[in-house]
């Protein structure tokens, strides 16, 4: 386990003590890559679908707020490119973060799909997740930071992951992901970071 980039210590009204997002983190940000007023994912009950956005990236933030009300879950993907794997021939793989209002979670995840012989399944397959209360009963402001190999995860600022990511592409596309139903994101922002840099070592 790792914390990752600095956190906030707040305390919230039931006295209990929460990390949250720092905002001088913005600092890392280097330059816009993408701002959508609304971006929509649907797919068909008991299937899963993508919506690829025109952006490639390998260090960035990722901020947005979706709603779940006409979904059962919903997310975004990060990183996606093509590699080969054994049994199943060339397919996309990325990292993405799903939220599932069927089950009140929030799942760090990896998405493979198969895109040999006209295949359209989407596998995601769960590194790890967080019981998150109530998903679907309002919008969810979500920040993704990913930065090397590492991932961080806050919904409504609150910090829930800093997971690795280095079974995925050091970079790729970026795309929405949806599960039985219409999942809509709303200002949607993806900034590029500045990349770690490796410590000085000295002579």
């Amino acid at each position: 386990m790792t914390w990752g980039t600095p956190k906030l210590i707040h305390q919230e009204r039931d006295d209990t003590l929460a990390l949250k997002y720092w905002s001088d983190l913005d600092k890392l940000e280097t330059r816009t890559l993408l701002e959508q007023d609304r971006v929509v994912c649907e797919a068909a009950d008991g299937q899963s679908a993508i919506h690829k956005l025109d952006v490639q990236a390998s260090d960035m933030m990722i901020t947005f707020t979706i709603n779940l009300s006409a979904a059962q879950s919903a997310g975004l993907f990060w990183r996606n490119g093509e590699t080969n794997r054994k049994g199943l021939g060339t397919i996309e793989s990325a990292a993405g973060l799903i939220l599932d209002g069927s089950s009140d979670t929030v799942s760090i995840v990896n998405v493979d799909r198969p895109t040999s012989f006209f295949a359209t399944t989407i596998l995601c397959h769960p590194k790890d997740d967080y019981h998150q209360q109530k998903i679907a009963g309002s919008p969810q402001h979500v920040r993704i930071l990913v930065r090397s190999h590492m991932a961080e995860v806050y919904i409504n600022e609150k910090w829930l992951f800093c997971i690795d990511i280095s079974d995925a592409p050091e970079s790729g596309s970026i795309g929405m992901i949806a599960g039985s139903g219409e999942a809509v994101i709303t200002d949607l922002r993806i900034a590029e970071i500045k990349p770690l840099e490796p410590p000085m070592v000295e002579k």
